[in-house]
């Protein structure tokens, strides 16, 4: 028997072979496990008697045994010495895997830290740094501001300056002039 006979029996196949292929195990495809599974199928829950039949039939089309495969071979392996001599192999692989393993994990724990460490020192470092350029950046201000002010004051002491340069060439071709008119009054009063 390949196919289902029944369209009630191809619902309890389906969920059956979707239970099988999660789990994996046949002591999880249980009758409530079925039932519930076929609800969230869509379909209808169905009797107990029903559902264990056409599971049977199940395992009868997919050939499985009633025997779970993990406990079968844990029973033969427990009477054949090989398999006890590759189990005990297999247990000191897995703890040698686990040690080499936890080594790992502490090495890179470490650098880990040593690295959260190195970020940290960094962070604050460059804090620092940060904090140093705002104040220097304050600093060239105040000097920009007192470059500016220099400035205007050159500026203005330029022009003041000029200004008396401009005066004082407009007294001394006053003194010329005046000394010129002193000349002539001079020779006026000789004559």
């Amino acid at each position: 028997m390949d196919t289902p006979n029944t369209r009630r029996e191809s619902e309890v196949w389906q969920a059956c072979d979707d239970l099988w292929n999660q789990e994996g195990s046949l002591s999880k495809i249980t009758g409530d496990a079925l039932r519930d599974y076929l609800v969230v199928l869509g379909y209808k829950k169905g009797s107990p008697n029903e559902i264990y039949k056409f599971r049977r039939t199940w395992k009868l089309a997919r050939g499985i045994s009633e025997v779970d495969p993990t406990e079968q071979e844990q029973k033969m392996s427990a009477s054949d010495p090989v398999s006890r001599a590759v189990s005990l192999v297999y247990e000191q692989i897995q703890t040698e895997a686990r040690e080499q393993l936890e080594k790992v994990k502490e090495t890179y724990e470490e650098k880990l830290s040593q690295i959260n460490d190195s970020y940290n020192l960094l962070c604050v470092k460059s804090e620092v740094q940060i904090k140093q350029i705002t104040l220097q950046a304050e600093e060239i201000n105040q000097m920009r501001e007192q470059v500016a002010d220099l400035e205007d004051q050159l500026f203005t002491e330029k022009n003041h300056s000029a200004l008396l340069l401009e005066r004082c060439d407009t007294s001394e071709a006053h003194f010329v002039q005046y000394r010129d008119d002193l000349d002539q009054l001079q020779i006026k009063l000789k004559e």
